[in-house]
């Protein structure tokens, strides 16, 4: 016997529940919206808007955060989670359609509703951090490049490289899987992905002289290694910044 197909109208009450849950976490549950390293983003946006550039990559939060404060300063935090909720619901509906793409549409249906609920997710849009700006952008990556909309998946996985420097390497992988399916895909891909940092890395050099990279894989890699169960060494002084 032949499955019944779900229909699409299905992605919408997941939205709305996606979109609901984000909204409670951020402004009703009243938990804390910035971490430890919060306030340096802030001050990194805080040096953009005064016409200072740092030669320290990531730049693409602090982008948005100043870009948030040059409309809210006076309420920077609440437009901030609001970006975030917005960002986070987004990312459900990217990785709905992705799926879909990929599979079926009761795939992607199940992946927005699992993507919708999950934990870190939840955890994470209420926090005035990089993560959920870099999965938007990711996730956004991967939609636009599932439907061969193959600049825009490219300039969206510029966004989430010039928000964490980790997902480097995704770019390179991504063109030699393009390239396998059709070369002229590739080359508009890595366009995409090329153009905006190189944009960006031309303005650090005219600024400042040069680009430097974040050093935080590193130390979580050295975090990680001298951590046991759950006694985790944060304090280690032999720790480099």
């Amino acid at each position: 016997m032949r499955a019944t197909a779900w229909p699409r109208s299905w992605f919408l009450p997941i939205i709305a529940v996606a979109l609901v849950l984000r909204i409670v976490v951020c402004f009703v549950v009243g938990l804390p919206s910035s971490s430890a390293d919060t306030p340096f983003y802030i001050n990194e946006a805080a040096g953009l808007r005064l016409g200072l550039w740092s030669p320290m990559f990531p730049v693409g939060y602090p982008i948005l955060i100043a870009a948030a404060m040059s409309i809210a300063r006076d309420h920077l935090a609440g437009a901030l989670l609001v970006l975030n909720v917005l960002m986070s619901t987004a990312t459900v509906v990217f990785v709905g359609l992705s799926a879909e793409k990929l599979t079926s549409t009761r795939a992607g249906i199940v992946a927005a509703g699992i993507t919708a609920i999950w934990p870190q997710q939840l955890n994470f849009v209420r926090l005035v951090l990089s993560e959920v700006l870099s999965t938007f952008f990711l996730t956004a990556s991967a939609a636009f490049t599932c439907r061969s909309f193959d600049v825009f998946g490219g300039l969206a996985l510029s966004g989430a490289i010039l928000t964490r420097t980790i997902y480097g390497p995704v770019g390179p992988l991504a063109v030699a899987l393009l390239t396998r399916d059709a070369r002229r895909r590739a080359v508009r891909f890595g366009i995409g992905v090329a153009v905006p940092i190189a944009i960006v890395a031309a303005i650090s050099y005219s600024r400042v002289g040069g680009v430097r990279l974040g050093n935080n894989l590193a130390t979580n890699i050295i975090i990680a290694h001298r951590s046991t169960g759950n006694q985790v060494d944060f304090h280690d002084t032999t720790l480099t910044t």
